[in-house]
């Protein structure tokens, strides 16, 4: 059985999504690094100290955009790309979520929400509103279809769609008419329901 190390309300929901969309058993294991003792177990299992992180078998993965094309191709191959062109567009949709909107949500949350007051930087938390604001754009743009590609559901929804639940969560901003309808289908999803909560 597959093993998934993480904690809810974090990067680990986007590959429990997926876990449950490819109907694969697995033990969800829910750790709190806050303790030494929980760092300590951790640690043994992964030195980083970084979640989520997959153990199937013999292999050992983390980040959360490696564990999810992963998962796809292993055990959800529809939810994965027949084609070059489409594996090239599930890797370009994930990654321009990961490292360009999902920073920028951050910063936001920090600024705005997390950080001590004396640590918040209005000025970066505006720049990064602006920038999330313009990548939210661009998926805006893109979804003419239900899905990032086309009709199909895959990977590259789980993965995109997780970021900007978090955008939204937080209300970078008001999402545009595509981007609210596609993303009122994700989260009607079951598997989305079971990861992040109905």
């Amino acid at each position: 059985m597959l093993t998934l190390y993480g904690a809810p309300q974090s990067n680990a929901d986007r590959s429990a999504w997926l876990l449950y969309e490819a109907n694969v058993a697995f033990d969800y294991q829910k750790l709190d690094l806050r303790s030494a003792e929980g760092r300590a177990a951790f640690a043994k299992i992964n030195p980083a100290l970084k979640m989520p992180y997959l153990v199937d078998g013999d292999v050992q993965i983390g980040e959360s955009i490696a564990i999810n094309f992963y998962i796809a191709e292993k055990y959800a191959p529809t939810l994965w790309g027949d084609t070059p062109e489409q594996r090239a567009q599930i890797y370009y949709w994930s990654l321009f979520a990961i490292t360009n909107l999902l920073k920028d949500v951050l910063e936001v949350l920090g600024h705005t929400r997390v950080l001590a007051e004396e640590l918040r930087s209005p000025k970066l938390a505006e720049r990064s509103k602006d920038l999330a604001i313009r990548y939210l754009a661009v998926i805006e743009e893109a979804l003419k279809d239900e899905y990032l590609l086309g009709s199909r559901f895959t990977v590259a929804d789980v993965n995109v769609g997780s970021v900007v639940h978090l955008a939204d969560r937080i209300k970078i901003t008001t999402l545009g008419p595509r981007t609210s309808a596609w993303l009122a289908r994700l989260r009607a999803r079951p598997a989305y329901q079971k990861a992040y909560g109905a």
